[in-house]
Parts: C-alpha cells; sequence; structure tokens
C-alpha cells in the first residue's frame, strides 16, 4: 500500500473516531440532560409549599393569595394520589373493606337509637342492615366471581329502600366493589 492510501486511511480513521465521540457526548447530554436540569433543582433549592407556608405563618413573609392557590394545587394533587393508593390498597387488604362496613353498620344502629326507633322497627331495620353487612363481608373475602355478583346483587337491592335513605347504610352501597 502506498503512502498516500495510508495517508487517507489514516484520516478517514480519525475523523470517524472524533465523529463517533462527538456522536457518543450528544447521546449523553439526550440521556442525562434531562437528569441534570431536574436535579439541579435540588441543588439550587427555591422552596417548598411548607417551606412557604411556615414563613408566611411564622414570619409573615410572602403573598398568601399566590402562597393559598398553590397549597390548594398541590392538596389536589396530593388527594389524587393519597386516592390512589388508598384504593390499590383497599384491593390487596379485604380487612380494611369489612372494618368499614362493619363501622357503618354499628353507627346505623347508634342513628336509629338517636332517632328513637325502638321496637319491633328496631330489630327488622337492623336485621336488614346486618344482612347487607354479612353479605359484603362474603363478597370482599371471595375469590369467586359468581358469588361476588350475587352478593353484590342482593346488597344492591336495598339502594333505594326508605330505612337506610340518609344513613350510615347508604354508604355501604358506594363502597368500590371491585367490579
Amino acid at each position: 500500500m502506498t503512502t498516500k492510501f495510508r495517508t487517507i486511511f489514516d484520516r478517514f480513521f480519525t475523523g470517524l473516531s472524533a465523529l463517533s465521540a462527538v456522536l457518543m457526548g450528544a447521546i449523553l447530554l439526550i440521556v442525562l440532560g434531562p437528569m441534570i436540569i431536574k436535579g439541579s433543582t435540588a441543588v439550587f433549592f427555591q422552596g417548598t409549599v411548607e417551606f412557604r407556608k411556615l414563613q408566611r405563618d411564622e414570619f409573615i413573609r410572602g403573598n398568601s393569595a399566590s402562597l393559598d392557590k398553590e397549597i390548594e394545587q398541590t392538596e389536589n394533587a396530593r388527594k389524587f394520589v393519597y386516592d390512589a393508593v388508598e384504593s390499590f390498597k383497599r384491593g390487596i387488604n379485604p380487612q380494611s373493606l369489612i372494618e368499614q362496613v362493619r363501622q357503618l353498620n354499628r353507627q346505623y344502629g347508634q342513628e336509629l337509637r338517636s332517632k328513637g326507633i325502638s321496637g319491633d322497627d328496631y330489630r327488622n331495620f337492623r336485621e336488614a342492615a346486618r344482612q347487607i353487612r354479612d353479605k359484603l363481608e362474603e363478597t370482599f373475602e371471595s375469590t369467586d366471581k359468581d358469588f361476588i355478583n350475587e352478593n353484590i346483587s342482593f346488597a344492591l337491592q336495598f339502594r333505594e329502600d326508605e330505612r337506610f335513605r340518609g344513613t350510615s347504610v347508604e354508604e355501604m352501597f358506594t363502597i368500590p366493589f371491585g367490579q
């Protein structure tokens, strides 16, 4: 091979090596750039809503109107996340649903007593509420789809019942059944 070809190949290989180094640098910037930019906010701390709230409450500093608006936005965002976590937790822990139904049933008994309902009416109302509670408890503990649908249908037939209108039993019908 002549020197002329070696010089051409040498320059071509050098250019190709430089181009690959530049390409790798550009790809690294594309991948790491957003992380560096967003991570820099941790270094150049601007404060959190809680910090600004503390500044306002303790030292009477900051714009109250804009802070109240920011607090509301933050609470809405947190509520969404907290609701999602709670919904997920309920799906994997039926015991919390069972306890909620039992609490609503106990609360219903107290509501009946505070309304002055007694005797046969009290027993009939409580028996119907207990049946709903028992069916829902069985539903939460079961994995049989047909059994679950049957129990939910039984419980939901009481949704429009006058005995439960405006009472805590009405809340039993709003529990997400995982359908």
